[in-house]
């Protein structure tokens, strides 16, 4: 049987994919979660993104997970995610993901003193890290749907290709093992693994934005910038 506890893998800059849109919606009380269940970051939000930590809400739906955020102890957990992946029993499954809170906040999801050799002993770990939640009773008769697992690897992806520094996937098992089994013994991070690492499944390049990019590695300076050099600073 795996162990959720063992469950890490290291990416680097060689197999870095391309920009791509994810398949997201905003919930609706996202400003809520911004400002009750998240915190600024104490390092860069954009360099300072190391990691991603994945999760199991250990219940049966979405609006379960942000109810049970939304309470503190003992009738909630005050905490948070970036992302939630949807059951197969939801209508927002194989459509898109929910975004919690924006990626440059740090959702509360990992105890500030957790850490792991595997990560290098770091901790604040909510501060480098962005956290992915998926929709699982953690249980023999809830197995995670083809398109979880596919969905699940195409954010990690996502990461990797917007987060230069991005090096680190791990289980949130891993780093707090005394008090956390998820995504559990039945998530295969084998197959996890193989599936952010591959390019099988990401949507297609953002032909506008490369195109742009393009643009502004090889065009001139404008001479009307240069005349004006205090323009947009």
């Amino acid at each position: 049987m795996a162990d959720p506890t063992e469950y890490v893998f290291k990416l680097d800059s060689s197999g870095r994919p391309a920009m791509f849109p994810i398949p997201e919606k905003v919930v609706s009380n996202i400003h809520w979660f911004n400002t009750n269940r998240a915190s600024n970051r104490i390092f860069h939000s954009v360099d300072g993104i190391e990691g991603v930590v994945i999760h199991a809400t250990a219940g049966g739906s979405t609006s379960g997970a942000l109810t049970w955020w939304r309470g503190t102890p003992p009738n909630g957990a005050k905490a948070s995610a970036h992302w939630i992946v949807p059951d197969e029993d939801e209508t927002a499954h194989g459509n898109h993901v929910w975004a919690v809170v924006y990626e440059t906040l740090a959702a509360w999801h990992v105890r500030n003193s957790a850490t792991s050799p595997e990560i290098d002993n770091k901790k604040k770990i909510n501060h480098w890290t962005l956290g992915i939640e998926i929709v699982n009773r953690q249980n023999d008769s809830d197995t995670f749907s083809d398109w979880q697992y596919e969905v699940t690897a195409l954010l990690v992806r996502y990461c990797w290709a917007k987060y230069p520094n991005m090096k680190y996937v791990f289980s949130h098992a891993l780093v707090d093992p005394s008090r956390r089994s998820d995504p559990g013994d039945e998530f295969d991070w084998t197959r996890f693994e193989a599936l952010v690492r591959s390019s099988d499944n990401d949507p297609a390049v953002d032909e506008e934005a490369e195109n742009l990019l393009l643009a502004m590695d090889t065009e001139n300076v404008p001479t009307a910038y240069l005349a004006n050099k205090s323009c947009c600073m």
